[in-house]
């Protein structure tokens, strides 16, 4: 792991392609490269993300990210979504149930960023989130543009996100 911290990515993903449970020793060493991840260039990052998007189970990538405390390095977005929600407690775990419905990268992509803008919102109304839609449209351009989300994908994301309220 020290000779090339990406290896934090490939773990989450291999995690949520293959299943398998990341033993105690690896979430200690992957938590103490968190750091060294912000020098990752983003096409390897964006590599890792697009695979695991497609794996059988893409939540498992985010919940190894988040468990060994790195979520926030290249998916700040992603992290920000641990506020209170109506739907299952937060807004993470509402994002993460709806990922197991989606069936291909474009679609994943735009339920994973649909809620960008609950976190957002005030927090004295939480968990209600009033104008979330609207709110999200510059969290999800930001998260495209910096992972360099493919534009069709981005669309689609910024267009869901801004609607999903009306549909």
């Amino acid at each position: 792991f020290s000779e090339d911290p990406f290896r934090v990515y490939r773990v989450a993903r291999f995690a949520s392609q293959l299943g398998f449970v990341v033993s105690s020793y690896a979430l200690e060493i992957m938590q103490s490269l968190k750091e060294e991840l912000r020098d990752l260039t983003t096409e390897r990052v964006y590599k890792e993300f697009e695979k695991a998007m497609n794996s059988p189970n893409p939540r498992r990538f985010f919940d190894v990210l988040k468990e060994v405390d790195c979520l926030d390095v290249h998916f700040p977005e992603v992290a920000a979504l641990d506020c209170p929600d109506k739907h299952y407690g937060t807004t993470y775990e509402h994002t993460m149930r709806l990922l197991e419905h989606g069936n291909n990268l474009k679609m994943r992509v735009a339920l994973l960023c649909h809620d960008f803008g609950k976190p957002l919102t005030p927090k004295e109304d939480w968990p209600a989130h009033h104008n979330h839609d609207e709110l999200g449209e510059k969290p999800v351009r930001e998260f495209c543009e910096c992972l360099r989300i493919p534009r069709d994908i981005a669309k689609f994301a910024l267009t869901c996100t801004r609607e999903h309220m009306r549909i």
